[in-house]
């Protein structure tokens, strides 16, 4: 068959190896850049444009929230699923307790499209 396409079959099936090893490689580029990867490296890169105490606040905001729940993942694989309930805990304070209240111009609810929205915004 497809000889009768004009393609010599040991060319085709060199070129679907090639494929195969590119898809692999880039999957495993994937997976080797995890949160914690990336959020380190951007903590490196935006040092010294912050003070030592805005930066110290940076950083120690991405240890205490983001880190415990996204650190093991590949970026890749971070979506609104994995960042709203984040967002939705600091926001409205649970971490402090259930007294705290959410910052100011918070709502306390959204629907599904004004969070999309605000996703494409940033």
């Amino acid at each position: 068959m497809l000889v009768q396409q004009g393609i010599h079959p040991a060319h085709d099936r060199k070129e679907v190896k090639r494929r195969d090893v590119e898809a692999l490689e880039e999957y495993k580029r994937a997976k080797e850049s995890s949160f914690a990867k990336v959020s380190a490296a951007y903590l490196a890169e935006v040092k010294s444009s912050y003070t030592p105490g805005s930066y110290r606040s940076k950083e120690g905001r991405i240890r205490k929230y983001l880190a415990p729940k996204l650190d093991a993942l590949p970026i890749s694989e971070i979506g609104v699923k994995e960042i709203r309930p984040i967002l939705d805990e600091t926001a409205h304070g649970y971490e402090r307790g259930p007294s705290a209240r959410p910052p100011p111009g918070a709502t306390e609810a959204r629907s599904a499209e004004e969070d999309r929205q605000l996703i494409r915004v940033k």
